[in-house]
């Protein structure tokens, strides 16, 4: 056989054809119900769906404080329609993963399945968002496994650090607010006031519902039969735009128990929001500054050579955690560098973490 250099091309064969991907655009639409669906057709086997309710902790009330956190814990429970153990062996039988996450603005309902099953996953997510019985063995297992989480994320600084620092950015007001419910809050949790709150935050225009691999038209039938018991809201107040006060919180009572000697300092700064022209950039940035802890498995390709390993945990040996964290929000955004390191060397912490966000 001839030997043909790689610069060449193979005799014999007929011409390349361009083999750049056509892009794929989004569709868009609001459907009669009022519910906003968005699609992109993928040639993928597997659909992934993304419900996402214009919810969370800054729409709380005080004496609502982590409720939407703690339907998060509810959010594959019993209906009037099937029961908690049925819609597992439902999701199992299908192959389908499905997940709820709250966060101070939105409650994201999510699941993974392949395009055949899609209708079934739908119908199901619609009987939890619709039907949703609460019932009192229900409330009770959730509310005990509730606070057993509340007393373990007590020893774990790195899960409060964010809140902490929100709760000084915007003291008193949307952003600051609590994301998780306390044993005070908890108590008035009932069936009554769940269903109240999701009828009024559940609204079908604060909905939108998304599909990767689906088509367009199909979503849109699916969600029109389905969700079709969405209360409108009708003349709801606007909710209140992010106030940043700036300020600062300390927490001595939180303790490490793995290691009790540590100081978590953090540094907050408002940035940009979703719809500001600085979004991208301040992505960058906080790519680019990365960070991580002093000691790191998998070798290279883990952020090792970012900015806070390179200039904070490569520099100083007594720093044990350094990252940048950023959270972007509708009206505002919050950049973050935060750390880790024994309480005598708190205060250069402080200064080194200061000369990076100088540079």
């Amino acid at each position: 056989m001839e030997r043909v250099p790689l610069d060449r091309p193979y005799p014999g064969l007929p011409p390349l054809k361009d083999a750049r991907p056509t892009p794929i655009e989004a569709k868009i639409s609001t459907l009669s119900n009022g519910v906003r669906i968005a699609t992109i057709d993928s040639n993928s086997p597997v659909t992934h769906i993304g419900i996402f309710i214009d919810s969370g902790a800054r729409y709380e009330p005080h004496e609502l404080s982590g409720i939407s956190h703690f339907l998060e814990k509810m959010a594959f429970k019993s209906t009037l329609l099937r029961s908690e153990f049925g819609f597992c062996r439902e999701m199992s039988a299908l192959g389908s993963n499905v997940t709820c996450q709250s966060s101070r603005e939105s409650v994201v309902y999510s699941a993974d399945a392949l395009r055949n099953y899609v209708p079934f996953v739908i119908r199901a997510l619609a009987d939890m968002l619709q039907r949703p019985s609460f019932d009192p063995t229900d409330l009770r297992e959730a509310k005990d496994d509730y606070l057993k989480e509340c007393q373990l994320r007590e020893h774990k600084p790195d899960a409060l650090m964010p809140d902490l620092m929100h709760e000084a950015a915007y003291q008193g007001n949307t952003l600051g607010l609590p994301i998780y419910a306390n044993h005070h809050t908890l108590e008035h949790f009932d069936s009554e006031t769940l269903v109240s709150w999701m009828k009024k935050h559940y609204t079908a225009d604060r909905i939108v519902i998304s599909a990767v691999g689906y088509d367009h038209a199909e979503l849109g039938d699916l969600v029109t039969e389905y969700f079709n018991r969405l209360p409108r809201s009708i003349g709801q107040e606007k909710p209140q735009k992010a106030h940043y006060t700036g300020g600062h919180v300390r927490n001595s009572h939180v303790r490490d128990e793995g290691a009790p000697y540590l100081v978590n300092v953090g540094l907050g700064f408002e940035t940009a929001s979703w719809h500001d022209d600085d979004l991208v950039p301040v992505c960058v940035l906080q790519l680019m500054m990365g960070g991580g802890g002093s000691f790191s498995q998998g070798g290279p390709g883990k952020g090792m050579y970012s900015r806070l390993y390179q200039n904070v945990l490569n520099a100083h040996g007594w720093v044990e955690n350094a990252q940048a964290l950023l959270h972007i929000y509708n009206d505002t955004g919050f950049f973050g560098l935060v750390g880790k390191t024994s309480g005598q060397h708190a205060d250069s912490l402080v200064q080194v973490l200061l000369e990076q966000a100088h540079k």
